[in-house]
């Protein structure tokens, strides 16, 4: 699995957001087959712009293993999936695919810029820092 520099995160047209309720996967990366739910925002500008610049900006922390993620985020560039990952604060690490291929994110789940992103997310989705286990 490739770790991903988010420092260089392009430019996407829109984010989607969405609540993580549990995973049946049996690998993180699997997890965005959970994604096809009604659980999902788009946000664009200038939501989308806070979203990107708050994730080129997440500073680096060693990896913990809970890996229990309230949410995920989808990013697209002219109407494709191009990037998704979970992201989990408890761990410090977030877990998806980019154009396909298997990646991981770790990051400090306790900085200053982590918890504005979850409070951008969980202001969009109503998510739990925690995990979202009562989604109906």
């Amino acid at each position: 699995m490739k770790k991903l520099n988010l420092c260089k995160l392009p430019a996407y047209d829109s984010i989607d957001i969405v609540r993580i309720s549990s995973s049946t996967a049996n690998r993180v990366y699997q997890e965005m087959d959970d994604w096809l739910s009604p659980r999902c925002v788009r946000v664009d500008t200038p939501t989308r712009d806070r979203i990107l610049e708050l994730c080129r900006s997440l500073p680096p922390a060693d990896s913990m293993r809970c890996h229990t993620p309230p949410v995920g985020l989808r990013f697209y560039k002219d109407q494709i999936l191009r990037l998704a990952f979970s992201i989990c604060w408890a761990c410090n690490n977030a877990f998806g695919e980019r154009n396909g291929k298997p990646i991981a994110i770790r990051f400090d789940g306790k900085s200053t810029i982590a918890i504005e992103l979850f409070s951008i997310v969980q202001g969009v989705v109503g998510a739990d820092i925690l995990g979202d286990s009562e989604i109906q």
